[in-house]
């Protein structure tokens, strides 16, 4: 899975955001890769950051674009897919979500990444 969304997402100052997720038998090959790439970033002596906490409601937003849900549906289908939870998902936990206002638990992750078609390690560190 190389694409994150259909539009990359920024942080304004075109840095770009990236969660990737590869077969098991593959990653010591990208680990390889990326790090040479993160080599090559210092040795332009650019400050880069990849998905810090913060950035983890970004990329919940571009997964619930690219899906084409609206927060409303999105929370709905959490609701329906964590049934007994001690809070009530509405349209204003997923936006502080994805501004970064509410950290995305594991049992969420991993309900956010079925209902999204990902991985759950995209949501959490």
């Amino acid at each position: 899975m190389l694409e994150l969304t259909k539009t990359p997402l920024t942080d304004g100052s075109g840095n770009i955001q990236l969660c990737l997720v590869v077969p098991g038998h593959q990653a010591e090959r990208v680990e390889k890769a990326v790090s040479g790439v993160l080599d090559l970033a210092e040795s332009l002596n650019d400050e880069f950051v990849i998905l810090p906490k913060a950035k983890f409601g970004r990329a919940l937003r571009g997964f619930r674009k690219r899906e084409g849900m609206s927060q409303e549906t999105l929370a709905a289908q959490l609701a329906e897919e964590i049934q007994g939870a001690p809070i009530k998902y509405s349209q204003r936990i997923v936006s502080a979500m994805e501004r970064g206002q509410r950290t995305i638990q594991i049992n969420e992750a991993k309900a956010l990444a079925k209902i999204l078609n990902t991985d759950p390690r995209c949501f959490v560190e």
